[in-house]
């Protein structure tokens, strides 16, 4: 009976525990399922039993232009020459939109000449008015743009500027000669 007792301790302790061998079952299966839920979560999108997709065309983006022309100037230099007090000379010019959007149209003028404060200038959109036809004094240019109003798209126009020695001109105009700059802008009309 002795031998039977050694070869039942000897086998107690050699052979694992049956709760040892679950564990590393348990373990092993649990590291699987983890790794396979990561990689899972990871994945780009996520996928049902069906998937489609249906291109659209979408058409062509266009985008507009502004751009404003001075036609072929008839402009003289010369044509405000010798002005005397309260005398008017006036003269015009061709604008055009040659763009493809609207445009708020202005008008200013800078002189950097000490005597420039005896001199009007005035613009109005279209033909210049018959002789001894005022042009409205709410057109009066200076440094800041004067509204010349919204032009549509590939509109064309001429513009009357008149230059005039105002009659309270002081002596400093006597003989001057006033240099001054006509600067037409265009800005895009908003809706």
């Amino acid at each position: 009976m002795t031998r039977i007792t050694r070869r039942a301790s000897a086998s107690l302790r050699t052979a694992p525990a049956p709760t040892s061998t679950i564990r590393r079952i348990l373990t092993a299966a649990s590291a699987v399922a983890g790794a396979s839920l990561i990689a899972s979560s990871l994945a780009a999108g996520t996928y049902g039993l069906w998937a489609d997709a249906a291109p659209v065309q979408a058409g062509i983006v266009t985008s507009g232009s502004l751009t404003l022309t001075a036609g072929s100037s008839s402009i003289s230099p010369t044509a405000w020459t010798g002005l005397f007090p309260g005398d008017r000379v006036r003269q015009s010019v061709t604008l055009g939109n040659t763009g493809s959007v609207e445009a708020d149209v202005t008008a200013r003028t800078t002189s950097t000449a000490a005597a420039s404060q005896d001199y009007e200038v005035r613009i109005v959109k279209g033909a210049c008015p018959a002789p001894g036809t005022a042009i409205s004094a709410a057109n009066s240019l200076t440094a800041t743009p004067v509204p010349l109003g919204v032009w549509a798209d590939g509109e064309s126009s001429t513009v009357c500027i008149e230059v005039a020695l105002k009659a309270s001109a002081s002596q400093a105009s006597q003989g001057a000669v006033i240099p001054f700059t006509f600067t037409f802008g265009a800005t895009q009309k908003v809706a």
